[in-house]
C-alpha cells in the first residue's frame, strides 16, 4: 500500500510477502483509470476527440503492419472495449503484456477478433468521468495530474 500525499510518500508497506518488484492483475483498475485520464485529457482539450483514430493517435507504437482493422478503431470503441481486441489469447490465458517491453504496442499488435464498432451503452462515461464525482461534485481546477488527484482522493 502507498499513500501519496501532497506529492510525497507518506506510508509504504508491503503485505504478504509482497515487494516494490512484485507485479498484480488488477484487472478492470486500468480500464477505469485509463478512462479517467481520457476524461481529464479531453476536457482539457488534450485529445482530439473519442472519435479519434488510435492508429494516428498511437502511430509511434505501431507494429509493423498492424491489423487495419484496429488501425482505424477509435478512442471510444478503446475505452468502451468495442474494439474487437481479444481479451485473452487463442489458449484461453491472458495475453502475455506483462511481459512485453512496450505494452501499447504490444496491445496494437493483437489481431481484433471482430470488426470494431458497435454501440456503448454509455458513450458520455470517458468524456464525464473526470469532470464530476457523483459524491464530491465538480473536479477542482488546474493541471491534469492534480485534478486527477483530486477527483481520486476528493480532496
Amino acid at each position: 500500500m502507498l499513500v501519496v500525499r501532497h506529492g510525497v510518500l507518506v506510508f509504504e508497506h508491503y503485505y504478504h510477502g509482497a515487494t516494490p518488484a512484485t507485479s498484480f492483475n488488477v484487472f478492470s483498475v486500468t480500464k477505469s483509470l485509463t478512462s479517467a485520464l481520457a476524461g481529464i485529457a479531453l476536457g482539457e482539450h488534450a485529445l482530439g476527440g473519442l472519435q479519434q483514430p488510435i492508429g494516428r493517435l498511437l502511430a509511434t507504437h505501431l507494429p509493423p503492419n498492424p491489423d487495419p482493422r484496429l488501425r482505424r478503431a477509435t478512442l471510444e470503441q478503446v475505452l468502451t472495449m468495442t474494439a474487437g481486441l481479444p481479451a485473452v489469447s487463442a489458449d484461453g490465458s491472458p495475453p502475455s503484456l506483462v511481459h512485453a517491453s512496450d505494452w501499447v504496442r504490444f496491445v496494437l499488435s493483437q489481431h481484433p477478433l471482430a470488426t470494431p464498432g458497435g454501440r456503448s451503452p454509455t458513450p458520455a462515461t470517458a468524456r464525464t468521468c473526470c469532470r464530476r464525482s457523483p459524491t464530491s461534485g465538480p473536479a477542482s481546477p488546474g493541471p491534469p495530474t492534480r485534478r486527477a488527484t483530486s477527483w481520486a482522493t476528493g480532496s
